[in-house]
């Protein structure tokens, strides 16, 4: 079996209102847009990208890079870079395969972004088309599922106000889902304002999660605002925090002495590439509390 064609399909589908609140994005007349409160653009479209592979004998596989902005940049990477070197390789050899094509920008410094986002896509593709050739589910080829439910949440309240925010909040609530994660940068008051608003009108059962998008400096005062609010409020908290000066020449964050709450907290910093990232697990009970503390730098 040898992989005989590859097909990119871009995808861009308009929709009315924007992500995360406010819709002034839509005014512009580009797709991209900044808003304030966030330092990464968004689209007004939903934007992805799907790639087709088939092989001889007429097995084809699907996958799909997370591509929300520029689809057409990973998508151009496939057809242009990819596509000389995969035809006529045999797509069972998928570990061969994504090391090859990890390494053909390596050495003119790529080493994330589009081009693992194209990898990605490809890589999910050579799986599918296992999965056909074999006669299983790619779970089994993976070593088999631990669960057969997973639990889904809401991402996003995308209208403006406080009121319009707990109003789609309830309404979420109403169709059966029992966990939103709401992204914050509004101020640390009007946060903490909002999630208290959506914890009274939520109740005490539902699992609110806030994702901070690197607005916050990580220092003591943040921190310990955090955890005098957090618990009444949140179950996990995403931090995506930027350290402060100190902790960027130090590489320390103190957050081992800050969170010894119930919630469930991940921090990551952009000061710190993906592969030197290190996890730091640390475990206390509390008696209104389901999660656990972990702090990812």
């Amino acid at each position: 079996m040898q992989i005989e064609k590859i097909e990119v399909f871009p995808i861009k589908i308009k929709k009315d209102h924007v992500y995360l609140g406010s819709s002034s994005g839509l005014d512009t007349d580009y797709d991209y847009y900044l808003r304030p409160e966030y330092r990464c653009p968004y689209s007004k479209n939903m934007e992805t990208l799907l790639v087709k592979v088939t092989c001889s004998g007429g097995i084809s596989g699907w996958g799909e890079a997370l591509a929300p902005v520029l689809p057409d940049v990973a998508g151009r990477i496939i057809s242009e870079l990819f596509t000389p070197v995969l035809l006529g390789r045999d797509p069972l050899d998928r570990g061969v395969i994504w090391n090859m094509l990890y390494g053909l920008m390596r050495d003119r410094g790529y080493y994330s972004g589009f081009m693992v986002d194209a990898i990605s896509a490809v890589d999910c593709a050579l799986w599918d088309i296992a999965g056909k050739h074999f006669g299983v589910p790619v779970y089994k080829l993976l070593g088999g599922a631990y669960r057969t439910e997973i639990p889904a949440y809401i991402s996003g309240l995308p209208v403006a106000g406080l009121d319009e925010k707990v109003t789609l909040a309830l309404s979420w609530k109403e169709k059966g889902f029992k966990a939103i994660k709401l992204q914050i940068g509004y101020g640390m008051d009007e946060d903490i304002r909002i999630m208290r608003a959506l914890r009274e009108a939520l109740g005490a059962d539902f699992k609110l999660m806030i994702d901070a998008h690197w607005n916050y400096t990580w220092n003591f005062s943040n921190a310990r605002l955090i955890r005098k609010t957090l618990p009444a409020t949140a179950s996990l908290l995403q931090l995506s925090v930027s350290p402060s000066p100190s902790a960027r020449r130090t590489g320390r964050t103190g957050a081992t002495r800050i969170f010894s709450t119930g919630t469930a907290a991940t921090l990551s910093s952009p000061m710190w590439g993906a592969a030197a990232k290190a996890s730091l697990c640390a475990y206390r009970s509390l008696p209104s509390s389901t999660a656990s503390l972990l702090l990812r730098i």
